[in-house]
């Protein structure tokens, strides 16, 4: 029997009911954006959800059935991206804001990336400091996201819901350690889960370190470890409000790498780093205005395009006029001429496909070394398509409601190629760099109802 039961309250909102058992309910999304998938008869339920112009939050559950042959094992989801523009897949390295994915690429499929931490985030967590044996960590379900901010991560904290980026649901003998709860409130998930919150347009984090150095920091500060399980939007307000006796009014947020950008009504910008300092979690906040930040926008809309152009341009016809250059750029401090015109039936529109793919995880000894296999069993898609109007200097999102699609031929080469890394233990020179999903692991933004609303 199904595990979950779902429901559209007064206000459009799915809800579903059972992710611990008896009494618990979780949003998913709005009703027209979300949707019960059937998948290879399996039964998801999948949402996205766009609270600000810049952020979209993805969620997901996997209602795997007691009778099928899975059902013994630990089940979570594994997520891949893809983008597409002017009806091609796109490679990540060609897009600034996806390129540090490019190692999570396989040779024979490079526009498809694992959507995980980065790899030495990987090896200083899951390169043996997280148990041993069936308790080791070295798989790269989504969830495990989540440790790039937990103080003190445990491996058996993916097991409890609710988690910043989702949660994993244990063996059905397997005992979950009740010290392993990871914040209080939480309870162990009955079914495998998903959270993702997504940047559509992409502001590189190389953009805004040229600009976020120490000296220039409005606010340094030690964050009290009982204090890293809020959520770093919550906490940048609280801490701004504390130190600068002012409010911090919000309109809109959005992820770049390891920082969060908070942006008011007139476009200034607050950005935010956490950081550990000799063991103390630092945060740090840097002031841009508003012309400053309107620069870096239209730079990473440049970036994005101009990269799709010199990749794409000579085998499509259509980007000879998308990618023609106007003769000067608007505004001053060498802003570059956008590479297309103005009309915004010349504008290409890039699609960002999530893939999130429900398996179970079964950890096997082979000369009396423990090594882990993903058995997937149905996926779910979610596509986001934006446009950059170079003319407003907007951004137009459109989320497409979650649907079936058929598991990726090549997941358990994904798995394979990041458990080979892993082990390696030294990421390649040139890729050693920060998360370019750190931010997936702090949950901001997020103001979904907490309870459905009846009529």
């Amino acid at each position: 029997m199904p595990r979950l039961q779902s429901a559209i309250d007064a206000d459009g909102w799915m809800f579903v009911a059972g992710v611990t058992g008896t009494g618990s309910v979780d949003a998913v999304g709005p009703a027209a954006t979300s949707a019960q998938i059937v998948s290879n008869n399996s039964l998801h339920y999948a949402g996205a959800y766009q609270p600000s112009p810049s952020t979209v939050i993805l969620r997901a559950f996997f209602d795997g059935l007691d009778s099928q042959p899975y059902a013994p094992y630990r089940v979570g989801y594994v997520q891949t991206i893809s983008a597409l523009c002017l009806g091609a897949k796109i490679a990540p390295k060609q897009l600034p804001g996806l390129s540090r994915l490019g190692i999570y690429t396989l040779p024979l499929e490079p526009d498809t990336a694992l959507d995980f931490m980065g790899q030495t985030d990987a090896i200083a967590r899951f390169g043996g400091a997280l148990g041993d044996g069936d308790a080791r960590a070295d798989a790269p379900f989504y969830p495990f996201n989540a440790f790039l901010r937990l103080p003190n991560p445990q491996f058996q904290n993916v097991f409890w819901h609710p988690m910043p980026n989702g949660s994993m649901r244990p063996g059905v003998s397997e005992f979950v350690d009740p010290k392993s709860i990871p914040a209080d409130g939480a309870k162990v998930s009955q079914v495998a889960s998903l959270r993702s919150v997504v940047r559509p347009f992409l502001v590189a984090e190389s953009q805004i370190a040229e600009i976020c150095i120490d000296d220039a920091a409005t606010v340094r500060t030690v964050v009290p470890v009982e204090k890293m399980s809020t959520s770093l939007y919550d906490l940048v307000r609280e801490i701004y409000k504390d130190t600068l006796d002012q409010p911090l009014t919000i309109a809109d947020a959005l992820a770049a790498g390891s920082y969060l950008i908070l942006l008011t009504a007139e476009r200034d910008a607050f950005v935010a780093r956490i950081d550990r300092v000799n063991g103390a979690f630092v945060l740090t906040i840097w002031e841009i205005d508003h012309d400053s930040f309107e620069r870096i926008e239209r730079d990473a809309a440049i970036n994005a395009l101009s990269a799709v152009q010199a990749a794409y341009g000579d085998r499509y016809q259509s980007t000879k006029v998308a990618f023609r250059d106007i003769p000067t750029g608007r505004g001053t401090g060498g802003v570059k001429p956008i590479p297309m015109i103005g009309r915004a039936k010349d504008v290409p529109t890039f699609s960002l496909i999530f893939t999130a793919t429900a398996g179970r995880w079964q950890t096997r000894t082979t000369r009396h070394l423990p090594h882990t296999q993903f058995s997937p069993v149905s996926s779910i898609k979610t596509r986001i398509d934006w446009t950059y109007d170079p003319t407003d200097e907007d951004l137009i999102v459109v989320v497409h409601k979650p649907e079936a699609t058929p598991v990726p031929a090549n997941i358990g080469q994904h798995w394979s190629q990041y458990q080979a890394l892993l082990g390696s233990k030294k990421p390649p020179q040139d890729l050693a760099d920060t998360s370019p999903f750190t931010l997936a692991a702090a949950p901001w933004l997020d103001n979904a109802p907490k309870a459905p609303k009846t009529a």
